[in-house]
C-alpha cells in the first residue's frame, strides 16, 4: 500500500488533525484504493476538509462526491430494510439482533459515510426451527452452516443467522458457541434506533463485539479475504469509551478461544493503517504476523473481491473451496490450528448439510 494513502487515511479518521501539504498525491490512485477497500465514503470526508485548491481533478472530485452521496442514500435504504425486518421477525415470534453492518455504522463519526453491505440478522432459536421458518417464506432457500438466505428486499441481500459465527476447529468452535449462548439475551435486548428510522433494532453490545467481530475478521481471512472496511469497524469499536475491565475480559475470552496470536496481528494492522493508540489495543501487537495480514488486506480488498494472486470464483461451492485451499498454504505457519482444521471442515461439511435438505 502506498504510504501516502495510509497517511491520508490517518488524516481522514482524525477530525482534529491539522492540515498537511498533499502536493504530489496521486488522487486517482487514492480514489481507486478507497474503492477497492470499500471506504470511499470515509476517505471523501477527508477530501471535503481539504478545501478547493489542493489539485484534485474536477471530474474526479464530482464523481467522488456522487459516489459519497450514493453511499449515504444506500445506507438510508438498508436502515429501513433492517428496521422492517426486525419488526417482521418480532411479529412472527422471533427476537433478533442486527450483526455487523448497520450496527457497526453507528460507531462511525458519520454513520451514513460507511459503505453498507448486506444485512446479517441473528434470530433467537435453534437451527431447525429457523430454517423451517425461512423455508415457509422461500422453500428452496440456500443455506450454509451458520446462516440461510432470505429473498432480497429493495435490492438488499439478507442473511438470517442461526449462530453469529463459527470456527473450523471443533474444540474452539464449542467454546465460541458457549460464549454466544451466554451472551445471547443481552444482544437481543440491546436496542438502538438507526438513523432516519422509526422503531428500534437490537445490535451487539461492545462486550460482545470485541470478541464476535474478531472472529468475523478471522473467518474471512481464511476464506475469501478481508479488507480495510472490516478492520476500520474494529478500529472504531476500540475507540469507544469501553471500560478497562470489559477490555481485559474480552482479551481473556480471545485467549481462551485460541485467537490471541491472530488478535495480535490485527492490533499491528490497526496501528499501521489507522494510527491506533497503544492504550486502546486489546493485546500486544505482533509485527511479523501483522505484516502477513497487511499483505492479505492489500491483495484481496473488500471481502476478497479484488484477489489478484490466483483465479477466484467463490460464488460456487467448488469455487469457494478452491479459493480457501489456495489461501491456506500462506497462512499455515502463522495460524496453524485454524489453517489445518479448515480442510477437514470442508470435507465434513457436505455430509452435515445433507441432514437439513
Amino acid at each position: 500500500m502506498d504510504s501516502s494513502f495510509i497517511s491520508f487515511l490517518h488524516y481522514c479518521l482524525n477530525d482534529t488533525s491539522s492540515q498537511r501539504n498533499w502536493d504530489g498525491m496521486d488522487w486517482q490512485g487514492l480514489h481507486d484504493f478507497a474503492v477497492k477497500q470499500a471506504i470511499e465514503g470515509m476517505v471523501f470526508r477527508g477530501v471535503e476538509r481539504l478545501g478547493k485548491d489542493v489539485g484534485i481533478p474536477q471530474e474526479l472530485l464530482y464523481n467522488w462526491f456522487a459516489e459519497s452521496e450514493q453511499i449515504r442514500w444506500r445506507n438510508g435504504v438498508v436502515n429501513e430494510v433492517a428496521t422492517e425486518l426486525v419488526q417482521r421477525f418480532s411479529r412472527d415470534g422471533f427476537r433478533s439482533c442486527i450483526l455487523k453492518g448497520q450496527g457497526n455504522a453507528m460507531m462511525y463519526p458519520d454513520p451514513l459515510s460507511r459503505t453498507s453491505g448486506d444485512i446479517d440478522v441473528w434470530l433467537e432459536g435453534n437451527r431447525k426451527d429457523i430454517l423451517n421458518y425461512v423455508r415457509s417464506i422461500l422453500p428452496n432457500a440456500p443455506f450454509q452452516y451458520h446462516h440461510v438466505d432470505l429473498p432480497p428486499l429493495k435490492d438488499v441481500s439478507i442473511e438470517v443467522h442461526f449462530i453469529p459465527s463459527f470456527f473450523s476447529n471443533p474444540l474452539q468452535n464449542k467454546r465460541m458457541q458457549t460464549f454466544f449462548r451466554e451472551q445471547a439475551d443481552a444482544q437481543f435486548s440491546h436496542l438502538v434506533q438507526l438513523p432516519g428510522c422509526e422503531g428500534h433494532v437490537a445490535v451487539p453490545t461492545d462486550e460482545f463485539n470485541l470478541v464476535y467481530q474478531m472472529t468475523h475478521i478471522m473467518r474471512h481471512v481464511f476464506d475469501e479475504g478481508i479488507g480495510i472496511r472490516q478492520l476500520m469497524d474494529y478500529y472504531f469499536l476500540l475507540k469507544k469509551d469501553i471500560a478497562e475491565e470489559v477490555r481485559r475480559q474480552a482479551a481473556g475470552t480471545l485467549r481462551r478461544l485460541g485467537m490471541e496470536r491472530f488478535a495480535s496481528a490485527v492490533m499491528y494492522v490497526l496501528q499501521h493503517l489507522f494510527g491506533m493508540e497503544d492504550s486502546l489495543l486489546l493485546v500486544e501487537p505482533n509485527k511479523r504476523l501483522g505484516k502477513v495480514m497487511l499483505e492479505e488486506v492489500s491483495h484481496t480488498g473488500n471481502f476478497g473481491q479484488h484477489e489478484d494472486r490466483f483465479s477466484s470464483h467463490p460464488e460456487t461451492g467448488l469455487g469457494f473451496a478452491t479459493t480457501v485451499m489456495h489461501r491456506l498454504p500462506r497462512l499455515i505457519r502463522y495460524f496453524p490450528v485454524e489453517t489445518l482444521s479448515r480442510p477437514l471442515f470442508l470435507a465434513w461439511y457436505p455430509f452435515w448439510k445433507m441432514r437439513y435438505r
